[in-house]
């Protein structure tokens, strides 16, 4: 085991305090993706999010969100990575924790790059420097600095990326820390190749080769270091010793699965290839870049891939081709660059290169410091509303009940539940009673923020109605539900403008008798019995709503079951879902096609394989809804109950 790995296990396992045993495992999982070591990586993140979660420290819990976006950001997955970024800002900005915010922003920073948003890279990335030095966090601050020199690079500032590849390397060094050391030398190897120092660049690309090439964990700045090796040779027209390095460098990129180094790897090759003559081996090498860049949504370097494209089929006497990529590079290099949020990034390069009179350079200046104050007014205020909705899903979260609760009564169940937003307008209910379960799937008018205040009603009222009054019948509970949310929301007359209303569905589950009740409010359950399907419509009213002057009935539908019988309960999230390119909706029934397809598997491996579909079909396109499915497995160990009396879980 390496020395420094070694010592980070140590000090996990001798942490004393919950705190000492977070830092350990932060730093330790830091450890093992910067050096590439991703099994080692993955098992102990998986130890230190369960941790975090088993302690409820949200320090904890935040960190280990922005590790584990990290590895996604690794493997080319940017939107993936920056979601989970963005929700450990959440728990950092509610819970005003420095530390973890000078850590986040950095990685943000990295995420906006990627997506081109050069303005806001800029800022998070900055604001990580500052309040790593004044939380202490030096290594993230050296990292950040590393980025920020990076981003100068690609901006060809390469005075500015000098300075801050000369920062991190002095922060990397004093703390030992070889991996950002090696980083570094490799940037300002670049930083020398690209000002035309070919000696310096390749006197420090081989000191980086020379401190990392016997180190098992530094394979991905091994493939760095290849990688500008291939790119300086190039530049010194030693083509052959070139494509050697670069084949090399492809070699441990791929066995990593390193999308965003395979990018940048093929396309250098295709820019190799093009000096060779070799056009359609270029070709070919940069449609393989483009093919990792477009899923990775790396739109630095998909401008980069289309600019080489128009090369290559200029090269190759293709002008139509050619001008196709012209107008693809420069629809996306006017939409990362042409905007004025970009502008202030580089207002230096206004008052240097631009032939624009100084009257019209303060016009840009002033226009800059307005978008400036009211971007960072929406931002304040987006925070705020961002964390009080948070805490509003803390206290909805602690109103639902846990999952554990309800494989406690219901050992072969489950609830897939996907809030579209931070709070949800869907719910599910379950009580038991000596021999009698109710479980309850509840969808609310709307979603978010005024839906979640209708979850929190139906709750009380179910709870007053089942628990207090120890009404069990389906269809009972939705009368009385219906009659009570009217007259709380004041419908009951006809100028009413209260038109909010509950779909929901009730099981009662018998236990003894082994007979199940249902009734529903434009709602179905999916029952299979002896593993034939039988679709039970609820009634057509919803529960509440302005239907006043009609007479509901909700019918009650009784059946005896059998073991292993299923019961399905779903809101209409899943089925109303849009496709991800054909926005054709997933519609009820390829859902039921679902649940004949996997009502025989396990139970957990049902949720898997809905969550999986879901996933599928979605693709990149948005949540529509909220999303909830319960399942219900009725078998041996239902029956009888071995649970207390009186256990309510809502």
């Amino acid at each position: 085991m390496k020395t420094r790995e070694k010592d980070l296990r140590e000090k996990l396992a001798s942490a004393q305090t919950v705190d000492d045993k977070v830092s350990a495992y932060f730093w330790l999982t830091w450890y093992l993706l910067t050096g590439g070591e991703m099994g080692g990586f993955k098992s102990t993140l998986d130890e230190f999010k369960a941790y975090a979660y088993r302690q409820h420290n949200q320090h904890g819990i935040g960190l280990s969100l922005v590790q584990e976006g990290l590895s996604y950001i690794f493997i080319g997955d940017v939107q993936s990575g920056f979601n989970l970024f963005k929700e450990a800002l959440v728990i950092f900005e509610t819970t005003n924790d420095r530390y973890g915010l000078g850590i986040t922003y950095g990685r943000l920073g990295s995420a906006y790059w990627s997506f081109g948003d050069h303005q806001k890279a800029f800022d998070y990335t900055l604001k990580s420097i500052e309040i790593c030095e004044e939380q202490g966090i030096y290594l993230a601050k050296g990292w950040s600095c590393y980025l920020l020199a990076g981003y100068y690079f690609d901006l060809k500032e390469y005075q500015s990326a000098q300075k801050y590849f000369a920062d991190g390397l002095d922060i990397f060094t004093k703390y030992d820390e070889v991996t950002g050391v090696a980083r570094c030398i490799n940037g300002l190897a670049d930083v020398f190749l690209k000002t035309g120092d070919h000696d310096n660049a390749l006197e420090y690309n081989f000191k980086a080769y020379e401190l990392i090439k016997d180190d098992e964990r530094n394979v991905t700045s091994l493939s760095r270091v290849y990688n500008d090796f291939g790119r300086i040779y190039r530049n010194l027209g030693q083509q052959q010793e070139a494509l050697n390095y670069y084949q090399k460098s492809l070699e441990i990129r791929t066995e990593m699965n390193y999308v965003q180094g395979l990018i940048t790897t093929y396309s250098e090759i295709s820019e190799l290839y093009m000096d060779m003559g070799q056009i359609d081996i270029a070709i070919s090498s940069l449609k393989r870049a483009e093919e990792l860049a477009v899923p990775a949504k790396a739109k630095a370097k998909l401008i980069a891939i289309h600019r080489l494209f128009v090369a290559v089929y200029k090269q190759a006497n293709d002008p139509w081709t050619a001008l196709k990529h012209y107008d693809i590079f420069e629809t996306m290099r006017e939409e990362v660059m042409g905007d004025e949020n970009t502008m202030k990034i580089n207002n230096f390069k206004i008052l240097h290169e631009s032939e624009r009179s100084k009257q019209e350079t303060e016009i840009y200046r002033l226009r800059n410091i307005e978008l400036k104050a009211a971007y960072d007014e929406i931002e304040q205020k987006n925070r705020d509303i961002t964390a009080s909705i948070t805490y509003a899903k803390r206290i909805q979260t602690a109103v639902l009940p846990p999952r554990e609760d309800f494989n406690q009564i219901i050992p072969e169940g489950f609830i897939f539940f996907r809030p579209k937003d931070i709070v949800s307008g869907d719910f599910y209910w379950f009580y038991e009673e000596g021999e009698q379960v109710i479980v309850a799937l509840a969808d609310c008018t709307g979603h978010g923020v005024p839906g979640a205040f209708m979850t929190m009603m139906g709750n009380d009222m179910l709870n007053d109605i089942i628990v207090e009054r120890n009404v069990f019948s389906p269809a009972q509970i939705l009368a009385l539900l219906d009659r009570r949310l009217r007259e709380t929301l004041k419908q009951n007359s006809a100028d009413s403008a209260m038109h909010d209303t509950i779909d929901i569905s009730i099981v009662a589950i018998d236990k003894n008798q082994r007979s199940i009740a249902y009734a529903g409010a434009r709602q179905s359950m999916h029952f299979f019995h002896k593993s034939e399907l039988l679709k039970i419509r609820g009634s057509k009213f919803h529960v509440g709503g302005d239907q006043h002057n009609q007479e509901k009935d909700f019918e009650e539908h009784q059946f005896k079951y059998e073991l292993n019988d299923v019961i399905y309960l779903n809101s209409d999230g899943y089925p109303d879902q849009f496709h991800g390119t054909t926005k054709e909706k997933f519609k009820s029934r390829r859902l039921t096609s679902l649940y004949r397809e996997i009502h025989a598997e396990a139970i957990k491996e049902q949720e898997s394989t809905l969550a999986d579909a879901l996933d599928s079909w979605k693709q990149e396109g948005k949540q529509t809804d909220d999303i909830l499915v319960i399942g219900v497995r009725l078998c041996e160990q239902f029956n009888p109950s071995k649970q207390p009396k009186n256990k309510i879980f809502a």
